[in-house]
């Protein structure tokens, strides 16, 4: 297994800046691999698992967002910092999942 496979993710959805980045540094202290959001509809509108709640499930949307680090430019500013990520690339030999990028998402009624 990878390391990041070996590492928990945690999905933080928070609209308090401070707070998301103050909790994103003791995640990481503690080991953990942290995604944030600061919205729950930001978080859906990034996030689409081929099998919810299954560990290690793929994005079938294939948004940057969910590979990269929610850290911002310093300790000073709340800007992103560039989307870069470290990925591991392997050959991919199971059927192709279904692509979800350009279905548009449920309406639910309000």
């Amino acid at each position: 297994m990878s390391e990041i496979e070996m590492t928990p993710t945690v999905f933080l959805v928070d609209d308090d800046a401070s707070v998301r980045s103050a909790l994103t540094r003791a995640l990481t202290a503690e080991g953990f691999h942290v995604l944030s959001w600061a919205s729950a509809d930001a978080f859906l509108a990034d996030y689409d698992p081929d099998k919810p709640g299954q560990i290690g499930t793929l994005d079938r949307h294939g948004n940057p967002n969910v590979l990269t680090l929610d850290k911002g430019t310093s300790k000073l500013a709340q800007g992103p910092s560039s989307q870069t990520a470290l990925v591991e690339v392997e050959p991919w030999t199971k059927p192709v999942p279904a692509i979800g990028a350009f279905d548009p998402p449920p309406i639910v009624p309000a």
